[in-house]
């Protein structure tokens, strides 16, 4: 596999998860999100560990090239996947999305990009990176689970 599209896959599937991260900075910031506020920030921070640990993904792959198979995602979605991001973070700012609004938006969003992290990215031939990456998956269910639960609360 061509290692330049190697890292840019990667890059953009950072760049993703640190515009998730500020979807839920700037979701925590809304009116009405106060009681939801610690649940939306640990969210946020968790995505910045995503991020990190694709940083650590793409370092592995400098230095071991062999480490990763074939791309399994095609980059254009990835690139779709992170304007819808953007959009959203744009849409909050523009003051005309309410809080339920934002958090169907970033829960659809999630389920989008549960796709996008590094098992099924790209495929990972060496065994210690691939247990290493099989946290983010595991993490975003998580994510799903806790965003539901605020549309519960927000809807009850």
């Amino acid at each position: 596999m061509d290692p330049v599209d190697t890292r840019k896959i990667l890059s953009l599937a950072i760049e993703l998860e640190l515009k998730t991260s500020e979807c839920y900075e700037r979701i925590r910031k809304m009116p009405g999100a106060e009681p939801f506020a610690k649940d939306l920030a640990k969210l946020a921070k968790e995505e910045i560990v995503h991020a990190n640990l694709l940083k650590t993904g793409k370092n592995y792959e400098s230095s071991d090239p062999e480490a990763f198979g074939r791309i399994l995602i095609p980059l254009e979605q990835l690139e779709i996947d992170l304007e819808a991001a953007r959009q959203l973070v744009a849409d909050i700012d523009s003051g005309k999305m309410t809080l339920i609004e934002a958090v169907w938006r970033i829960r659809d969003l999630e389920i989008a990009f549960e796709r996008t992290h590094l098992g099924t990215l790209l495929e990972i031939n060496d065994p210690r990176l691939r247990k290493l990456f099989q946290a983010l998956s595991t993490q975003d269910a998580g994510h799903q689970l806790r965003l539901q639960s605020i549309i519960r609360d927000l809807q009850a």
